[in-house]
């Protein structure tokens, strides 16, 4: 994806429009600035965006400019009384044919405006999505979860809420597992996690906060549940009152992980066949031990299965 700069597209006219005035009598030595300046203008924009109706015209131009201003300035004639000439001709033909082409292209080019959503900025959304995190709290998130909030905020700036609450779904849930694991120790087999079984299983210990208990609670039932259902479609504004809910949710998990001396905690578990998956997280404070999901369950811990909308 190519971020446009609008003002390249006016950078381009203004320095392509004076150029349908040259005549043959102008002096090389007095628009030689002025025929650089285009040839310069002409190639950036066309090497970067895909016009296509009127780039066999800007090749003609460019030509058109580089017999009169070779590339190698050395090679151009200077003399005092050197005109362009029969060339000026050339140019100026091929400067009105671009702008007429220009002017009826960009009318149909893929340009869009992206409108803002709530108090994010668009450009942080498309690019940097996670900074609606504090600094404090991403640097104890992984790599999986911070590249699901990055996509979901490019998603929510071009209006996709259904994707944009996919991906902050996993993110939370990258998290929650993460919470799980410090909490109890060991995590629900692969096949049958879901947001319920995390919930009732961590409402079996009193390490558990019940703010982050009823916020889970809360998030499961009134957005994820609904709003990831394979028959409902995600407005835009819908989205974005998830990902606030889930951004809160990661917020107050991080916290009590920090507070439960695990804040430097990762997700770093691969499966018997080498396939990783987040399945536990490896504790950097000292005496902590990392059991697997064939531990012994001293907590009587259920699997469950994953809710119904």
């Amino acid at each position: 994806m190519l971020r446009v700069d609008g003002y390249r597209f006016y950078d381009l006219g203004v320095k392509l429009h004076p150029l349908a005035t040259i005549t043959d009598e102008s002096l090389v030595a007095e628009v030689w600035f002025q025929l650089y300046q285009a040839k310069d203008s002409l190639r950036s924009v066309f090497a970067d965006f895909p016009l296509r109706v009127s780039r066999g015209t800007a090749v003609k131009l460019e030509a058109a400019l580089v017999r009169v201003l070779p590339d190698d300035l050395t090679e151009a004639k200077w003399a005092e009384e050197e005109t362009v000439g029969p060339r000026a001709f050339q140019i100026r033909q091929a400067t009105i044919e671009l702008e007429t082409l220009l002017a009826a292209e960009l009318r149909t080019f893929d340009t869009y405006f992206v409108s803002q959503k709530g108090s994010f900025s668009t450009p942080d959304l498309i690019d940097n999505a996670e900074i609606m995190l504090p600094e404090g709290i991403r640097q104890h998130l992984s790599a999986n979860a911070i590249e699901d909030i990055r996509q979901s905020g490019k998603f929510l700036a071009f209006n996709l809420g259904t994707a944009a609450s996919f991906h902050i779904a996993r993110a939370t849930e990258d998290v929650i597992r993460s919470y799980y694991f410090v909490v109890l120790g060991v995590l629900p087999t692969v096949k049958m996690r879901s947001w319920g079984t995390y919930h009732k299983n961590l409402s079996k210990s009193d390490k558990a906060s019940k703010k982050v208990l009823g916020w889970l609670d809360h998030i499961k039932d009134e957005y994820r549940n609904p709003v990831l259902h394979p028959d409902e479609t995600v407005s835009p504004d819908a989205a974005l009152v998830f990902i606030n809910a889930c951004s809160s949710l990661i917020v107050m998990m991080v916290g009590e992980m920090v507070r439960l001396n695990q804040a430097e905690a990762q997700l770093a578990f691969k499966d018997s066949n080498g396939v990783a998956y987040d399945a536990a997280i490896k504790a950097l404070s000292a005496g902590f031990v990392l059991r697997q999901d064939n531990a012994k369950d001293t907590l009587s811990l259920e699997a469950g299965t994953p809710e119904t909308a």
